[in-house]
């Protein structure tokens, strides 16, 4: 009888762990949905590797309502093809902070030799730069924690923004003729889950908030809500 009940549960527990990952496989599989079905329209990276002025910017605002206060992560490119010859031109990587009580932290990358890690997905919102590398590595296909890990070892900083994850570090690092950093370093990890689009929930139709505009290179800079 014992050993019947030890078999009993046993098959309880595996049966158990069995609908837990089947549970665990289908919520995945159900987020992964809905954030295509709420995607943005044309909300990849809109450069097409010609030379000529280009600007794209990305601005998120992070609000925390357990703690009653907001802050933002605002990233940009600029003249990705400018290879230094041309003084009309700005090839440059920008990352920048606004955090509470008017805090703010930024860090830029100037010239073609310090951007070259700087990479974005045509298809879809993700993003992202090492500064001081020379390499573009897939950052946004990297585990999480995996960023933050490797920015510790080079003693560097840099991001990776996602529609589903934003990591990064960040050490202030200005030119002499422009001090106006209020806070030394950030560090951020976190996920969010898409819920609404631009145009509704997931059974909506989404829009691009540019129109179809936004998927030619006309009107530049780009700006998108989100």
């Amino acid at each position: 009888s014992s050993s019947t009940s030890s078999h009993t549960r046993r098959s309880i527990t595996q049966r158990l762990r069995r609908n837990k990952s089947r549970a665990v496989v289908a919520a995945a599989a159900a987020a992964a949905r809905n954030e295509n079905n709420v995607r943005t329209p044309h909300s990849g990276y809109h450069y097409d590797n010609t030379p000529r002025r280009f600007f794209e910017g990305w601005y998120w605002r992070v609000t925390m309502p357990s703690h009653e206060t907001s802050f933002a992560l605002i990233y940009s490119r600029e003249d990705p093809f400018d290879d230094g010859d041309n003084k009309d031109t700005f090839n440059s990587v920008g990352v920048q902070i606004m955090g509470p009580n008017d805090g703010y932290l930024a860090r830029e990358a100037r010239g073609a030799d310090n951007t070259q890690s700087f990479w974005a997905r045509r298809n879809e919102l993700a993003l992202g730069f090492v500064f001081g590398a020379q390499n573009r590595p897939p950052l946004g296909q990297l585990p999480r924690g995996a960023l933050l890990s490797a920015l510790d070892a080079r003693r560097t900083s840099g991001f990776s923004a996602t529609a589903t994850r934003h990591e990064g570090v960040l050490d202030a690092m200005e030119w002499p003729n422009e001090p106006t950093c209020t806070v030394s370093s950030a560090r951020w990890s976190f996920d969010t889950t898409p819920v609404l689009g631009w145009g509704g929930g997931a059974h909506d139709r989404q829009k691009a908030t540019a129109g179809w505009l936004a998927a030619l290179p006309v009107f530049e800079p780009h700006w998108q809500v989100l």
